[in-house]
């Protein structure tokens, strides 16, 4: 899983079947990782903090098979505490 920001949006005029009405999310996770493209269902925002799973399984229970990409918005947080803090 990966915990990161929401920095903005994508679309595009034609895609997958499966992907119509769905909303993309670029998202950098919060490790300085690279960004990457996520599926929302849960209607997060720009500077969102999110938690993104990847994997086939996880968007087979979440989205479904047919969406053809493994990242997916599992979360909106709302604050994260470190060990010690």
């Amino acid at each position: 899983m990966i915990l990161g920001r929401v920095i903005g949006s994508t679309w595009g005029a034609r895609c997958a079947t499966s992907l119509a009405g769905r909303k993309l999310l670029r998202v950098r996770a919060d490790d300085g990782g690279a960004e990457i493209v996520a599926v929302d269902e849960l209607s997060a925002g720009i500077g969102d903090r999110v938690v993104v799973g990847v994997g086939s399984r996880v968007r087979d229970l979440t989205v479904g098979a047919a969406v053809p990409t493994k990242a997916v918005v599992l979360a909106i947080v709302d604050d994260v505490a470190r060990a010690g803090e």
